[in-house]
């Protein structure tokens, strides 16, 4: 019983630290993502998963404006060494600077996920 709620305890708080973090490194997306589709939960996302919503963001992105997105996020992708979230905060810092952040988010909410908790999101069907 005592070690069900030790784990109980953890998951809270990793839950709540880690909805914090990424609020704190990216609060003007987690905020454009939480009014998009509140009900996703999406800030939740792994890294991952992200990676691939700002991929398929960029991709749509006319060639001119993609060019702007990536000379803004270059500096910071050239001090990455952590992969996926290295990636994603360059990307939304980068959309941030050129007036973006919207848009990132409504097609990051275009992805066919929903989460409960970090880490813990199910694919669904209908985006």
């Amino acid at each position: 019983m005592r070690q069900a709620l030790r784990i109980g305890l953890c998951l809270i708080l990793l839950s709540a630290s880690a909805d914090t973090a990424f609020a704190q490194l990216t609060g003007p997306f987690a905020d454009a993502l939480h009014r998009s589709c509140p009900s996703k939960r999406l800030t939740f996302l792994n890294p991952g998963i992200l990676v691939d919503g700002i991929a398929a963001f960029l991709d749509a992105l006319p060639p001119p404006l993609r060019a702007r997105v990536e000379a803004a996020a270059r500096r910071d992708l050239a001090k990455c060494e952590l992969g996926s979230p290295c990636f994603n905060g360059a990307y939304i810092r980068a959309t941030a600077q050129i007036g973006l952040t919207s848009r990132l988010a409504k097609a990051v909410c275009e992805l066919p996920y929903t989460c409960k908790a970090p880490f813990a999101c199910n694919e669904v069907s209908g985006g």
